[in-house]
């Protein structure tokens, strides 16, 4: 999971977004990997009101000598910007949530926010403007409450996207 994938977000930095298409792109990675942080965005948008259009994961060539599974969300924002910064972290919280023999469990919530070994790619960074004035923790308690609340979903859309690289 070395490098990041390019920043794909396209959206206005203001404290109200009335439509907005956004694109998320995962980190490099495995197909579960990509699969699961995909399904994290996909889950914390929904849980937030936004409208999903889709997600898909796809295996990338890096110069003809090796290649790796990488993914992108597209979604249809609607509402506060504040909600931005949930949706961004669902991605990076969801990979949690995953083991290595594909299993979904719920970590708790330390565990998450603890860990500083991770890799975030660089349209998932959140910014002031993606809080809308809460707090950062305030953030990471609604990411967490959206994935570890719906985790049928979240294994219905790894599993999905896992299996036929296409949500929905």
């Amino acid at each position: 999971m070395e490098g990041f994938a390019k920043a794909n977000l396209f959206m206005e930095g203001r404290a109200k977004v009335d439509s907005v298409v956004v694109f998320f792109a995962a980190p490099i990675g495995s197909l579960s990997f990509a699969s699961i942080h995909e399904a994290g965005h996909v889950v914390t948008a929904k849980s937030v009101g936004m409208q999903v259009m889709g997600a898909r994961v796809f295996l990338q060539s890096r110069g003809g000598f090796s290649s790796y599974w990488k993914g992108s969300t597209t979604l249809r924002a609607n509402g506060s910007s504040r909600d931005m910064a949930v949706v961004k972290m669902g991605g990076h919280f969801a990979e949690f949530f995953i083991d290595d023999s594909n299993v979904l469990r719920v970590p708790s919530f330390l565990s998450i926010v603890g860990n500083r070994k991770t890799i975030i790619s660089q349209s998932d960074v959140v910014t002031a403007a993606d809080l809308g004035g809460v707090s950062l923790l305030d953030a990471q308690h609604r990411t967490y409450r959206a994935l570890s609340g719906n985790t049928r979903l979240l294994h219905s859309v790894f599993h999905k996207l896992w299996r036929s690289h296409v949500y929905p």
